[in-house]
């Protein structure tokens, strides 16, 4: 994925295992990044890291996480782990 000032990157840190990287002039601090994330391998699960910066989930497989009565089911985490075809929408505060 590209933007105006530098390209979001994955990088493999071990078999199974992605790291994400956003360049630092991408966006500037204190701002917000929406991330749609999928795996589009139908056979393998692929655990990503966001390396320090935490990330939060607000939807997954197309819908937002919320439960029966509304309420939001968002939660924080350093990593997520997706099988064949999953998507996860999550929000990367830039520090």
């Amino acid at each position: 994925m590209a933007s105006a000032h530098g390209r979001i990157g994955l990088s493999r840190v071990s078999e199974g295992r992605l790291a994400l990287s956003l360049p630092s002039r991408a966006t500037p601090p204190g701002q917000r990044v929406l991330l749609r994330i999928s795996n589009l391998n139908v056979t393998r699960f692929y655990t990503l890291g966001s390396m320090g910066v935490p990330m939060t989930l607000v939807g997954m497989d197309a819908k937002l996480l919320r439960g029966p009565d509304g309420k939001n089911l968002y939660y924080t985490t350093n990593s997520v782990t997706l099988g064949g075809g999953q998507v996860v929408d999550a929000i990367i505060d830039i520090p």
